[in-house]
């Protein structure tokens, strides 16, 4: 989630100047980015000001830097672009590509050094995703990317399913993890929240026991 700017009721551009609630740490300062895949304690992505000079010498990089065409470096292995959770021997797994162009023409890239890092980062994406999901929904939010961290399951099974949980390729993936509400209308709360797998959760979905119950004995009976 990114901060908004009290002056305007937006999310922070390019160039803005400090509100009062920026002051005094950011005074004489602008506003220059966020940065997408870093968050502070709250939850929302790490904020960059610069000095008017620095801001100054950061447009005329970035325009350099973004008016290169460049091009996706591919996975050897596949002789595709690479694929969120692929493995670099040489890097880690990987994260996205980015905007910026390399002096090489490349377009640069994110790794992860180690599956922790990249399996917290996606721990991460899904606390962003379902704080915004909750804010639109006006359901009650108060979980953090600790906390899910400490609720994932450590071998690493659906609960439910009992099946592996791996972070796919493909996105919605049958064993991919995927949090759960074992209350839907309670929202995202401590207690209330669970990791199985996106098969799982999409059997579930808003079924009862008792609705549940009915179509496995039908399945049963019906030799289906």
């Amino acid at each position: 989630m990114k901060r908004i700017n009290i002056a305007t009721g937006k999310i922070y551009e390019k160039g803005d100047t400090p509100t009062k609630k920026d002051l005094p740490e950011k005074k004489g300062q602008f506003f220059n980015h966020y940065r997408n895949t870093r968050f502070d304690k709250n939850g929302y992505a790490i904020e960059i000001w610069l000095s008017p000079k620095k801001l100054n010498d950061r447009k005329i990089y970035d325009k350099k830097r973004t008016q290169r065409k460049g091009i996706k470096e591919i996975n050897p292995a596949t002789n595709k672009i690479w694929t969120k959770g692929e493995i670099c021997p040489r890097r880690g797994y990987f994260w996205e590509y980015h905007r910026s162009v390399n002096n090489d023409g490349k377009i640069q890239m994110t790794f992860y050094k180690n599956f922790k890092r990249y399996h917290n980062e996606r721990i991460s994406s899904t606390f962003m995703r379902r704080r915004i999901f909750s804010k639109e929904k006006n359901l009650p939010f108060d979980i953090t990317r600790e906390y899910l961290q400490d609720i994932f399951p450590k071998d690493f099974k659906c609960p439910m399913l009992e099946t592996k949980l791996k972070w796919g390729h493909i996105k919605n993936g049958p064993n991919n993890p995927s949090l759960d509400r074992k209350i839907p209308h309670k929202g995202y709360i401590k207690g209330n929240c669970m990791w199985v797998s996106y098969r799982a959760n999409t059997i579930k979905n808003d079924a009862t026991a008792k609705e549940l119950k009915k179509i496995y004995n039908y399945l049963v009976k019906n030799k289906i």
